[in-house]
């Protein structure tokens, strides 16, 4: 009896340690999970003497890299999650734009289109492996904004074709390899509000998820502005972020808004992070607006929130040749302690392009 109350016990004992065992594992895991996601900032910027120069920046941890330099043009890309690949476009001597891909391990860079009659306008890499560039672009042939999908091994390119002849497409955000977010709007609604004396400030932009395998569109929601971008997915969640120019997010506002922010997938709520009345009463921070072209990204908890200012007491400077233009930097606002604090600046240069990528 002493001996079998003994083993029972015993196998008590293993159990409890068994399942401690689990629990602190699963713990472990789910905090190297939360860990494992690392953001990266691809910040493009250009210099007084007309060149562009591409840095990688990893906020939290304050470390920067100059992956690409001395561009003849303003330049701008993506960066893949696992940091192998840079894909970006970029103009040799007077040739045209043409898009390129940068392995970050060997320093290598292939030629992904060749005399190229079109332009992009956003860049996103689809997949590492095979690695897939999205692209929207605007070419001599067709002057509205379309998207794109290159298979760089397969060296092919084939278009998503687009609900109507009048739809266009500025931004693109991968969601996975096989689904991206996307904003249409009217190519001529767009160009009567350019028009000369026109009254007209936002036009009706709709926000679509397109599964790239039947090409089939899910319209998310829809909105006025006049402008959108920087198009942002926060993984493992339904969050996306944007960009945006004169938006009427309430019908009664006579004027419309500008600034940043975030569109929840499921609820199809959208909210502002940060605009420019927010940024205006923020005390004691060193930026004194939003630059152009406005872009912001969520760290991945959601506390901070990354965009590009015009630093306070700058004065507008020339650029290469006949630019005139503010400097520009990069800051962090703290969405918990309402601060604003600068983390990139480069000396005589103004940022053209920010974007990001969530990895390990």
């Amino acid at each position: 009896m002493a001996y079998s109350k003994l083993k029972i016990d015993v196998i008590r004992i293993v159990a409890i340690l068994l399942l401690l065992s689990l629990s602190l594992g699963i713990y472990n895991k789910g905090g190297a999970s939360k860990e494992e996601v690392v953001e990266k900032l691809l910040i493009s910027v250009y210099d007084k003497d007309g060149k562009t120069h591409m840095w990688k920046i990893i906020p939290k941890k304050r470390k920067e890299e100059l992956i690409l330099k001395n561009r003849e043009v303003m330049t701008f890309g993506d960066i893949s999650t696992n940091e192998e690949w840079l894909a970006y476009d970029d103009a040799i001597g007077t040739g045209p734009w043409e898009l390129f891909v940068k392995n970050l391990k060997n320093r290598k860079v292939f030629q992904v289109t060749n005399n190229d009659q079109a332009g992009e306008i956003d860049i996103e890499i689809l997949s590492e492996k095979p690695l897939k560039i999205c692209v929207s672009r605007v070419g001599l042939s067709s002057p509205i904004p379309r998207i794109w999908i290159f298979d760089v091994e397969k060296k092919k390119a084939q278009m998503v074709k687009p609900i109507n002849s009048d739809m266009a497409f500025d931004e693109i955000e991968v969601i996975d390899s096989n689904h991206i977010l996307t904003v249409a709007y009217s190519y001529k609604d767009e160009k009567k509000m350019y028009e000369d004396n026109s009254s007209v400030d936002s036009i009706k932009h709709t926000f679509y998820i397109i599964d790239l395998k039947n090409q089939k569109y899910t319209k998310i929601t829809e909105l006025k502005a006049g402008s959108i971008g920087a198009l942002g997915f926060v993984p493992k969640s339904n969050i996306i972020t944007f960009s945006a120019t004169n938006i009427y997010l309430n019908s009664t506002r006579k004027k419309g808004e500008t600034g940043i922010y975030k569109l929840d997938l499921k609820s199809k709520v959208i909210v502002p992070i940060l605009t420019e009345s927010m940024l205006k009463k923020i005390k004691d921070t060193s930026v004194e607006e939003f630059s152009s072209p406005i872009a912001g990204y969520l760290s991945n908890d959601g506390k901070k929130l990354w965009f590009i200012g015009i630093p306070k007491d700058v004065k507008r400077m020339m650029f290469g040749e006949g630019i005139e233009a503010y400097p520009s930097a990069v800051f962090e606002y703290d969405l918990r302690e309402k601060k604003v604090r600068k983390i990139f600046e480069k000396k005589n240069t103004f940022v053209t392009g920010m974007t990001v990528s969530y990895g390990k």
